[in-house]
């Protein structure tokens, strides 16, 4: 393929290189909830059993290969490739031919994925730094609105060992759990988690709480998808951020 203009490691971590269809080897250098989903490197996102122990879930953003690019630090991107994100161990695969490689984070500063059309349906930014949150430079975050204040989501998966029971084998499972946090980035660098409601958008945002209270009565919103939060975002930087 016409590759890329940054340096790029293996998939899981690994200095070197392995076969998709070394999955032993693979197992052997894994860690026990990479090892519960070995299969998916081979694109097959069904349950998996490792050691008769069910795992339900995914690792994955979106399991289905996406078309996008990636951009770099020094603002080159690449040529459109298949990606999946790796929202478990905040990682960025892209698909060469039958193997799976993963982009050094400290090489990205995002990414994006496209349609058909070439348009962009979803972006990803990441060289925000926040502690009190656990957002660190390398976290790719997604964007959900682009303007002088921004809307960002951080998609996060733990795996939960024993996490329940099969109501008809009783085996008990494990299971890999997403949950997504949303901030606000104000302009001046600020970030504060917020909820896609309106009460937590009007509250955490610094200014126009008067006016955004009448523009989502006057605009019968109840606020409460990320469509609705991007209006609201959209009127609050016409506004402007200073009072």
């Amino acid at each position: 393929m016409k590759l890329l203009k940054k340096n790029i490691v293996f998939l899981l971590m690994l200095s070197g290189f392995f076969s998709l269809n070394t999955t032993d080897e693979l197992l052997a250098q894994t860690d026990e909830a990479s090892k519960a989903q070995y299969a998916i490197w081979r694109g097959n996102t069904s349950v998996m059993q490792t050691k008769n122990d069910e795992v339900r879930g995914s690792q994955f953003y979106n399991d289905e290969w996406k078309s996008g690019k990636v951009i770099f630090r020094d603002k080159t991107v690449s040529d459109e490739l298949p990606l999946k994100y790796n929202s478990y161990e905040n990682l960025l695969i892209f698909k060469d031919g039958e193997l799976m490689r993963v982009f050094e984070p400290t090489d990205i500063q995002g990414f994006i994925f496209l349609n058909e059309k070439g348009e962009v349906t979803e972006r990803f930014m990441n060289g925000i730094y926040e502690k009190e949150y656990d957002i660190q430079p390398t976290q790719l975050l997604r964007v959900i609105y682009n303007g002088d204040t921004k809307l960002l989501a951080k998609h996060k998966i733990f795996f939960s060992k024993n996490a329940g029971r099969d109501p008809f084998s009783n085996v008990s499972y494990s299971e890999f759990k997403e949950k997504t946090d949303y901030f606000i980035l104000q302009q001046n660098g600020d970030v504060k988690e917020t909820r896609i409601r309106q009460k937590n958008l009007i509250r955490d945002l610094a200014n126009h709480k008067k006016e955004l209270k009448e523009f989502v009565k006057s605009s019968d919103m109840k606020v409460k998808s990320e469509k609705e939060a991007i209006a609201l975002l959209n009127f609050y930087d016409q506004l402007g951020s200073a009072q």
